[in-house]
This record gives structure tokens, sequence and C-alpha cells, in this order.
């Protein structure tokens, strides 16, 4: 047994000796030599690096309204064109478009109330300017009458008679015109507070079908629900034509009352109104409105017509008058020109009897006592004459200069009153236009809002065509000019709505393939339910194909690369090469390599610092997609025409100081065989040979071999 266990150990041992004598004969390696050749040629110092593809451009993904997220695709999603990408909720943006409808609603009836009160300003004013014109035209009269000069005789008899059937007919013509002028001023004013109700309860409609500030439901308080009318308690209730309320108040009364009502129920905020009480609020507005027209109408032609035939008569006499108030005038003259005739014969008759007398007191006829008495009485009759002749000159004159010259100033004056009369006309109106022209402009803006906001949203342009056909029916026979534009802009809404219902705007479709990014909202992702602006970038494509190079090059190599260096570049994952490649752009400023912050979290450092570098590849390829490595041989030096070796041919210097005593090589496969070489390195790869060795001189170098 014991001679069993000598014999296997002595066998172990044989084993592991002849074991460790072939491992040993196995690692032994065997020598291989290198030849190298030193040639003339250009040589390139090149920095290899690692990069990645990365877009140049992305397309920003914006949101088109004012809205909250509904959906939105995954950040680094790829995506095709025309997919979806982002969908905004629209709510918000229906509701603002509501509120835009009812203020545009709103600044309409302002517009048309403002016409309506320009109209009547006008009307009023212009009353002013006619009667600054009615007194300038008695100043003309008066002033015709006091230069012109009467023609005497009977012309003032015959004027008389001329005059008298149109003053008659004058006179019965005013007195038929006072009944129809009190009728027709009463329907005007009842028409138009009647007109003002009309508006206001076709405002409130629109405002309640267009789902404005009073409320499209069933009333449950206020105003709406209390007895009586739809107005309010005791409202009055419209009768059939000509007739009077139910509760006897005349139409003036109806009107007022109605009036009373629309204003409160559209100012009280506890009021509720519903569809179908604004409708009868707007038809019942609507029958009292025809009612006052067809009554205003009624009153306006005979009143109208009797005032034309007033108008015909008072010019027909009018030119009558002057030549009565001029021959009026010449009345004080003409009679006295008839008491100088009379003076003269008077005068005649005594100087005859002077003369008989003289006769007769010569034949002894006549005492002296009576002749004398008759050459006195023709005396006295010579004396009257004269001064019959003298006030006959005085009134014979025409007007002295002083009268002409204060009847031309009045004349001047009532012309300057009717110049100063139509200037404030003018102003007013212009100022009632500029407050128009506000107005116009206020609504304008209001308009333009309303269709930017509810552009390309089908319900939004539904909302708004319901919105015009609504105010279509409402409107007057007179608005023929808002009637036709409603109708031109229903035809573009028409269209816009065909377009809208294909491609709703608050669906985001990609404008190309690529990949998609989602922007940070306070350091995350945004998400779904956050709020976006107008116009705010929401995400960012990157279509393929447009892609630079991006890497980080160590701070060490930092000196050495230059923005427009050129670059061989090699894709693997394409197998494609690009040898006119260019470096873009080197940062001046180093971050850590693996560094990140945010708003939370700050990482350690891992103490190598890296500046960034971009490289323009300098085509487009559909191929490439973001993160592809990319393997660069940046070039940063560049010799031309010089004697080189590789540098693996070097041994290492010949000493410390290798400027001075070179490098040294093997000149054959003998260890022993060295030579000196002059140079420098140049890169990692090529040693450029200033002395010692030629152009196709040989070196040697051994390298260890492979294990046997």
């Amino acid at each position: 047994m014991k001679k069993r266990w000598l014999i296997l150990f002595i066998l172990a041992i044989a084993a592991g000796s002849w074991f460790l004598t072939s491992e040993v004969s196995q690692d032994a390696e065997v020598e291989t030599w290198r030849e190298f050749s030193v040639t003339q040629q250009s040589v390139r110092d090149v920095l290899r690096e690692v990069g990645e593809l990365a877009p140049q451009d992305p397309v920003l993904i914006q949101a088109p309204f004012n809205g909250d997220l509904k959906w939105l695709v995954q950040d680094g999603t790829w995506v095709q064109a025309g997919e979806k990408v982002l969908e905004f909720d629209e709510e918000l943006l229906v509701e603002r478009v509501s509120e835009l409808r009812a203020d545009v609603i709103d600044k309409r009836q302002e517009l048309r109330m403002a016409k309506l009160q320009a109209e009547q300003t006008r009307i009023a004013e212009r009353q002013d300017v006619e009667s600054a014109k009615q007194s300038l035209k008695l100043a003309e009269i008066r002033h015709r009458i006091l230069t012109s000069s009467p023609v005497g005789g009977d012309q003032l008899v015959t004027l008389d008679k001329e005059i008298q059937p149109l003053e008659k007919r004058l006179n019965q013509l005013q007195a038929e015109l006072e009944p129809l002028d009190a009728a027709f001023r009463a329907s005007r004013k009842v028409y138009q507070d009647a007109l003002n109700t009309w508006q206001e309860a076709r405002a409130s409609l629109l405002e309640v079908r267009m789902g404005g500030n009073l409320a499209d439901s069933k009333p449950t308080g206020g105003m709406a629900k209390a007895g009586g009318g739809k107005f309010g308690p005791g409202s009055p209730k419209i009768g059939k034509k000509g007739e009077k309320s139910r509760s006897g108040a005349p139409l003036a009364s109806t009107v007022a009352s109605t009036g009373a009502a629309v204003g409160q129920a559209s100012s009280s905020s506890n009021a509720v109104l519903t569809v179908e009480a604004a409708t009868e609020v707007a038809n019942t507005t609507k029958q009292i409105l025809d009612q006052t027209r067809a009554a205003h109408e009624k009153d306006r032609l005979p009143y109208e017509a009797k005032l034309a035939e007033i108008h015909a008569v008072d010019e027909e006499a009018e030119e009558l008058y002057i030549q009565i108030e001029i021959e009026k005038r010449g009345l004080p003259a003409t009679t006295l020109r008839i008491d100088t005739e009379i003076a003269k014969l008077q005068l005649t008759e005594a100087e005859r009897q002077v003369e008989s007398g003289k006769r007769a007191l010569a034949a002894g006829a006549m005492s002296k006592l009576r002749c004398d008495q008759l050459i006195a009485d023709a005396e006295a009759a010579a004396g009257r004459l004269e001064i019959l002749e003298y006030r006959l000159e005085i009134a014979s004159r025409p007007a002295t200069e002083d009268e002409v010259a204060t009847s031309e100033a009045t004349l001047n004056a009532a012309r300057r009153a009717v110049e100063n009369a139509e200037e404030i006309f003018d102003r007013e109106m212009q100022i009632l236009v500029g407050e128009q022209a506000t107005i116009e402009a206020r609504l304008q803006a209001s308009i333009g809002e309303l269709n930017r906001s509810g552009k390309g949203f089908p319900t939004a342009i539904e909302g708004t065509m319901r919105m015009l056909k609504a105010e279509a029916e409402l409107l007057e026979p007179d608005e023929k000019e808002r009637a036709t534009e409603i109708e031109r802009e229903l035809a573009l809404l028409e269209a816009e709505l065909v377009e809208a219902k294909l491609s709703p705007p608050n669906i985001v479709l990609a404008p190309s393939s690529g990949l998609v990014r989602l922007r940070e909202n306070d350091d995350r992702l945004t998400d779904i339910g956050d709020n976006w602006s107008r116009g705010s970038t929401v995400a960012m494509l990157y279509p393929p194909g447009k892609m630079d190079v991006k890497l980080g090059i160590n701070e060490a190599n930092f000196q050495r690369v230059k923005p427009g260096m050129p670059c061989q570049v090699r894709i693997p994952a394409l197998d494609m090469e690009i040898e006119n490649a260019s470096v873009a752009h080197v940062s001046q400023i180093g971050r850590d390599r693996i560094q990140t912050k945010s708003r939370w979290v700050t990482s350690q450092l891992s103490g190598i610092t890296e500046f960034a570098l971009s490289v323009n590849l300098g085509r487009e390829v559909e191929d490439f997609r973001q993160g592809m490595t990319v393997l660069l041989d940046i070039v940063t030096d560049e010799v031309e025409d010089a004697l080189v070796l590789p540098a693996a041919a070097i041994l290492g210097p010949a000493s410390e100081d290798e400027n001075q005593d070179g490098f040294l090589v093997l000149r054959s496969e003998d260890p022993a065989d060295t030579s000196t070489v002059r140079g420098r390195y140049f890169g990692d790869d090529w040693f450029i040979v200033e002395s010692g060795l030629d152009e196709g001189a040989k070196v040697y170098r051994s390298y260890p071999g492979a294990k046997q």
C-alpha cells in the first residue's frame, strides 16, 4: 500500500515538471523587424476625435393661440410630415370669441346710436344756420327798401290789389298747417323714442343669441320671471295697429314704458333674459316701431306737402311785399307832392284874385281894405307852397350816407352771423364725424380681433355666421348697405369654414419629418395642461439631412483647433466618408465633461474640461439621423514637400538634449547599427527629417513577435 502511494507521488512530480517546462517554452516570443523608408511628401497633423450628428436649425413648433395643451407627442419621438404633434384645448378660445362677438354687437349698436344722434344734431344745428340765413335775407330786403326809389302815384294801390288774394291764401294755409305741424312733431318724437328702444332690444337679442352677457337658459329670477309682461311687472303689451295698450296708455306712453323696461332689463345685474324673452321683447319693440313709423309717415306727407305749398305762395308774394314796402317808404313824398300841387293851384287862384281886386280897386268897385286882404292871402299861399316844396324836397331825398352805412353794417353783421353759424355747424359735424370714426375704428379693431382669434376654428366661424345671420334678420329696410356687407362677409366665412373643418387650427401638424424635442417649462418638459401664449415655441422639430457634427475637445487641444480647419469625416453607421468638412465653431467657454445643471440638482464634476465644437459637413443627406457616431480627423497643421519618416521608426533621442544630439534610428536589423538623424516630430504620426537621412533611405525597428 505504501509502495503504491510512493509511485503516485513520483509520477505527480514528473508531470508538474513537464508542465512548467512546456509553459516557459510557449511564452517565449519571436522578435520581428519592420522596414521604413524616408519619403518626400506632404504631411498633416491630425487630431482624432469622436462626435455625433446633431441638427443645424430646428423648425419651431409654436402655439397657434393662447390655450392649454390637450395632447402632445413624447419627447424624442420621430414623426412623419403631416403627423399630429400638438393639440390645444379650444374651450378658452371659444369663450374669448364669444366675448369678442358680444363686444362687436355692443360697438355696432353704439355706432348706430351715434349716427342717430349725429342726424338729430345735424337737424338742430341746421336750424340755427337756416335762422341766420333768414336774418340775412331780411337784412338784404331792408337794405333794398332803404336804397330803392319808389315809383309813386297809384303804384301802392295797384300792388295792394295784387297782394290781397295771396295774403288770403297764406292765412288759410297757415291755419291749415298748425295742426299738421303739431301732429308731425309729436309723431316724430314718438318715432325717435321707439327707434332707440328697438335698437336696444335688438342689441340685447343679438347678445342672447350669441351667448353674450345674458344667460341663454331658463329664467330663475329677476326681471324675466317677474309678473306682467316679459319686461317685468306692469310692462305694457302691444295691441293692434292704432289701438292703445291694454292698460289704456296711448302709443307714446307705451313706447316710453317699453323703453324703460328694456333699459332696466339690460342694466340690471340680477336680470336673466332668455332667448324666448329677448325675442318677444324685440318683436314687441319692432311692432311698436312699425306702428310709430307708419304714424310718422302718415303725418309727414301732408305736413311736407302743406309746407311746400306755403313756400311756393311765399315766394310768389315776397317780391310784392318788397315793392309795397318800397312804395310805403315813398308815401310821405307822394302826399307832399299832392299837397304841393294843390298849393300851386291855390296860389294861382290867389294871384288871379289879386289882379282882379286891383282892377276893381282902380275902377272903384273894391275897397282898399279888401284888396289888401287879397294880396295878403296870395302871399300866404306862396308861403305855404314854399314850405311844401321844401318838405317835398326833403322827403324826396334818398337815404343818407349814415343810414346806408348803418344798413350795410347790419347786412354785413348778418352775413358774418351766417358764416359763424355755418362754421359752428361744420365744426359740430366734424366732431360728430370724428366720434363716429373713433367708434368705427374701435368696431373694426374688435372685428379684427374677433377674426384673428376665431380664424380657422369651425366653432368660432359658425358662431360668427350665426351672429351675422341674426343681425341680417333684424336689419331695417333702410340699412341696405349693411345687408350687402353681411352677405359678403357670410360668403367669405363659408369658404373659411370649409377649410377650417379640413384643418382645425388647434391641432398642430409636423411640417416635415423629423425628431421632436419638447421645450422645458420650469425645469421640466412641457406636458398636458400647460398654458402657452400665442406664438410661443412649444417644441422643436429637427428634420433629417441638415446636420452638423457636435463634439467636445479636451482643453489640451483647445489651442490647436480653429474655425475653418478642414476635416475628414467617417460615419460608420452609413459607411460614408466626407472629405470636405470643416470646423464651423469653437466655443470659448469650457465646461466639465459630465457637468449638468438644473434648478434643483448640480452634478459632481469629473475634473476634465472640454470645449464644444461643431463641424459643418457641407451637404444634406436624407439618411442622416440625430445621434449617429462620427469619427473625425481634424487637420490642425500641414507641411508640404518634406522628408518624413513614420514616427514609429524613431527609437528615441540620442541624448537628453535632443535638439543638439538628434534622434537614433537603426540602419539595419543589427541592434548595434544605429545612426543619428536630426529633425522634429510632426503630430502623432510623422517625423520630419532635417538632416542625417536622404530620400529613399531605409531604417528598421524591431517589434515583439507572436508567442509560440
